[in-house]
């Protein structure tokens, strides 16, 4: 299973979000990923971890100024 703690070098949605390199756009591109990825993959089982990943991605897109 992949790891849905990382997404393309990040260790959490808030380092994605802070990236000075990244554009506003491309923030919200990653984080769109990761959360669709976090909801096709996440497993059962750990569905309370997988929900905190969730709501952390939810938080920095609101501090990008979008909703989920």
């Amino acid at each position: 299973m992949a790891d849905l703690y990382r997404f393309a070098g990040f260790t959490s949605p808030s380092r994605l979000e802070r990236d000075p390199f990244l554009s506003r756009e491309d923030k919200i591109s990653g984080l769109a990923t990761w959360r669709s990825m976090v909801e096709r993959l996440a497993d059962k089982r750990d569905a309370d971890e997988h929900e905190q990943l969730m709501q952390e991605i939810d938080r920095a897109f609101a501090r990008l100024g979008r909703s989920s």
